[in-house]
């Protein structure tokens, strides 16, 4: 018996409900890190606790990235390398790899595949805060990281309820996959994205860039952070996608750039130059979570 809109949302709530909890000594660092008295003792102590990120922040802190002439040792010298303001983007990419790292049949997705899309709009992120002044940058790496994860809610579902065609527009991507979801499931990725960020007591801040990033015309107050989490979607889409047709092009939506005061031929200016980041980002994270 096929199940109604109503009946679907139900069984998308309760799978938020379900979703594992982001690791409390993760919340505890980011909630900590934005106290202006924070020390690197402070952070230091609160992570020793998790014996796996502790291992997980020597190995980054002795990686060939920060080239080092001598071993860390201790997780205080580890954290005062990595800096408070990158910690959080250190602690969050490397507690949700397990999570990210997943097969999402109903989108088509491979193992890994939303783990990479996900550090490539964060990458994406990071350099469009450069280019429009945004102050954020680490708030919306993070968002940025996450804006999809509603996706592993909504896979098997959509596996079950939509038809082949719909798959297919899933399985590419972009505006119409969320028409897709919104007409099937009665919700979009975007929405549960934000409703498993309020499960996690994560900020009202991240639900809003999380929850509105394919309906930035109806975000209540991040209108330029939410943009930029949008259009770093669709750079690293473009860049990444595999199902993209060549010759495709970005499929940028202009109210958003006008949101940003960007044109679309900068983006695309800058496309060879994020593709190298992103892949020296992916290239670099793949070593650190192992």
């Amino acid at each position: 018996m096929q199940q109604s809109i109503g009946q679907i949302q139900e069984q998308a709530m309760r799978s938020v409900e379900r979703m594992p909890a982001l690791n409390a000594v993760v919340l505890e660092v980011i909630r900590k890190s934005r106290d202006p008295n924070c020390s690197f003792s402070d952070l230091a102590e609160i992570i020793s606790n998790d014996t796996s990120l502790t291992s997980r922040l020597l190995r980054i802190s002795n990686s060939a990235y920060y080239g080092l002439p001598r071993r860390v040792e201790t997780l205080s010298t580890a954290v005062a390398l990595i800096g408070i303001q990158s910690l959080r983007r250190v602690v969050m990419a490397v507690s949700t790899f397990d999570i990210l790292n997943l097969d999402l049949k109903g989108y088509g997705m491979e193992e890994g595949s939303l783990w990479i899309h996900s550090l490539g709009v964060a990458t994406a992120a990071a350099r469009l805060c450069r280019l429009t002044g945004y102050k954020q940058v680490e708030e919306l790496r993070t968002a940025a990281l996450l804006h999809d994860i509603g996706k592993i809610v909504l896979s098997d579902i959509v596996g079950e309820v939509a038809g082949e065609e719909e798959l297919q527009t899933l399985h590419i991507g972009g505006c119409q996959a969320v028409d897709v979801e919104r007409r099937v499931c009665g919700l979009d990725h975007a929405e549960l994205s934000g409703m498993i960020a309020e499960n996690w007591n994560l900020s009202g801040r991240f639900v809003e860039l999380m929850k509105y990033h394919h309906r930035v015309e109806e975000v209540p107050n991040l209108v330029k952070g939410t943009a930029i989490v949008n259009v770093a979607d669709t750079l690293a889409s473009g860049l990444l996608g595999k199902e993209r047709l060549p010759g495709r092009g970005f499929e940028f939506d202009k109210s958003t750039l006008e949101v940003l005061g960007l044109e679309e031929s900068i983006l695309v200016s800058q496309a060879f130059e994020l593709n190298a980041d992103i892949l020296e980002e992916i290239a670099y994270w793949t070593t650190a979570v192992h």
